[in-house]
């Protein structure tokens, strides 16, 4: 049974980390850190998705940026480090019982967005990812810090309930140990995605496809996965929780 301890834990190593990168939000990231930090940007943003679907108050404050350091660039091999521990936060959370967490997950949702906002922010000044294209990009030193993102209104959309006991087969196999989605269920996604108005370049939706198969992957015995949307750290995004699957009525 997962202890308050080890809450405690991961909300203390979340404020590392988003310490970390608030104050190196001004760092460059070398060619080959721009993986590291694509994972990081989207496993911080799975985290407050689950902490969101746990219950967690979505007026939570968040943690202000700290002084920022002097440019420099980051250590590869360091963001990589961070990315690995990222995602094996989010698949510990995908599996555990987040309500368990009580007056946790505040904390925990605070310093996981204020870490997404940091993430976004360092991704956008160094062209990182699928920027919307109203957003300019800086070169140099005068690249400016952004102010904290607001939360933003979200379209009232049906969430994308996914329920591996229903019978619908969710994931088709590729070989080698690899899923993908079943056609089926690339159709509700393409209808979800439609209906929430969500903008998509190719290689974010390709990244968003591999996401749900993971989250596929972790739905827990006995529930289903549901995705909904949170425009908490003020973009739009899709976010997964667990819940337990409706039971099934006998047949008269």
């Amino acid at each position: 049974m997962v202890t308050r301890n080890e809450f405690e834990t991961a909300r203390t190593n979340l404020e590392k980390i988003r310490v970390y990168f608030s104050g190196h939000r001004m760092w460059h990231v070398p060619a080959d850190g721009a993986e590291a930090m694509t994972r990081l940007q989207r496993n911080a943003h799975t985290i407050a998705g689950q902490m969101l679907g746990a219950g967690a108050p979505e007026d939570v404050p968040l943690p202000p940026d700290g002084e920022a350091l002097p440019e420099r660039e980051f250590d590869a091999v360091k963001l990589e480090r961070f990315a690995r521990y990222l995602e094996q936060l989010s698949r510990w959370f995908a599996v555990v019982d987040r309500e368990a967490a009580g007056e946790l997950l505040g904390p925990l949702l605070a310093e996981s967005s204020a870490l997404a906002r940091a993430l976004d922010g360092i991704a956008e000044r160094n062209g990182i990812g699928e920027a919307p294209a109203s957003q300019e990009i800086h070169v140099g030193s005068e690249r400016p810090t952004p102010n904290p993102a607001e939360a933003v209104p979200v379209p009232d959309v049906a969430p994308l309930v996914l329920d591996p006991g229903s019978g619908e087969p969710l994931l088709v196999d590729v070989g080698d140990g690899k899923h993908e989605l079943a056609p089926a269920v690339q159709e509700r996604l393409d209808a979800f995605i439609h209906d929430a108005g969500l903008t998509m370049g190719g290689g974010e939706r390709r990244r968003f496809e591999r996401d749900v198969c993971r989250w596929i992957e972790a739905i827990p015995h006995g529930q289903r996965l549901v995705i909904n949307l949170s425009g908490l750290t003020g973009v739009v995004k899709p976010y997964p929780l667990y819940r337990a699957a409706e039971p099934v009525e006998p047949a008269d």
